[in-house]
């Protein structure tokens, strides 16, 4: 992962990161099952709650570069709720927070309405959020990060189970989604990529298809592609012992073609962007032929 590399990006501890805390918890007597997977579920009663947090990570540098700011709060809220539909409960809720050195009225609004644009795509509320403005450790930067809460029944929790022949459904991305940019950063330091809008298209959000196609269908798991790609996520859902292979049949778009014209290599492409697809699904090969058109066979459990 040369590129990933030279743009500041150490994926050999971004995938160690979750043992790490496993074994800190361990440590101190405590246990979290969930470090590690796409959303944290409590049960709280008769209910489950499912819960997320993340970031936009750089790509607030393009936006900064481009004076376009509400194309990332749509990230925002993309980032968290497709998370949280991978364990099967829809998102009901949205907190954000918002980190300034200096606070820019005029920003911190196109912010506000990209989130608020986010919540209404993803069917939530917007219930709360903070605000810092802390000059000396943002300088003229902000952050921004999010959290999502969702509330279910039992039956809404994914447990199906995987076995050889299951197919991998892959769902089109809108583009680049929020993951890879600090290697997109880099190539348009060095001159190789030019700063265009497409590179700001905002991350899908999933919520209301997922939501249609189970009505339809039953989905075992799910693997929201974000850093490490597909087979960084993918391997996220595998119960231990079981691969997969995939086919890599789909159409890469335009975007992703560009960016590997700069001299990135298609293994590190593929581990660093979600190439095209923005969320696989696990299920049957019953539904082989009764999958939408609009969507992918990506693959198949070994």
């Amino acid at each position: 992962m040369d590129y990933y590399k030279k743009a500041g990006v150490n994926l050999n501890l971004a995938d160690a990161i979750p043992g790490i805390v496993s074994k800190l918890l361990k440590d101190k007597g405590m246990k979290n099952d969930d470090i590690g997977k796409f959303a944290a579920v409590s049960k709280v009663g008769d209910n489950y709650i499912a819960m997320s947090t993340d970031g936009v990570g750089t790509k607030i540098e393009l936006a900064k570069g481009l004076d376009i700011y509400e194309t990332i709060g749509i990230d925002l809220v993309a980032m968290n709720v497709n998370d949280i539909i991978c364990s099967g409960v829809m998102p009901n809720f949205f907190l954000d927070y918002i980190g300034f050195g200096y606070m820019n009225k005029e920003i911190f609004t196109a912010l506000m309405e990209g989130i608020i644009e986010g919540c209404k795509i993803a069917n939530v509320k917007l219930v709360g959020g903070e605000s810092a403005q802390m000059q000396r450790v943002y300088k003229d930067k902000f952050d921004l990060v999010g959290f999502a809460l969702g509330i279910g029944k039992k039956d809404d929790i994914l447990k199906g189970k995987i076995k050889k022949g299951d197919i991998i459904v892959g769902i089109p991305s809108s583009g680049i989604h929020s993951n890879g940019y600090s290697l997109v950063n880099y190539l348009i330091s060095q001159k190789k990529l030019k700063l265009t809008e497409d590179l700001l298209i905002p991350t899908k959000i999933y919520v209301k298809e997922i939501e249609r196609l189970r009505k339809k269908m039953s989905i075992k798991a799910m693997a929201h592609i974000t850093g490490g790609g597909l087979p960084g996520n993918i391997k996220r859902i595998m119960p231990n012992g079981m691969k997969y292979k995939l086919n890599y049949s789909w159409n890469i778009p335009e975007v992703f073609k560009r960016i590997m014209a700069c001299g990135v290599p298609k293994d590190e492409m593929f581990h660093v962007f979600n190439m095209g697809i923005g969320m696989a699904l696990i299920m049957d090969k019953k539904y082989k032929d009764s999958i939408p058109k609009k969507y992918f066979i990506i693959g198949e459990v070994i």
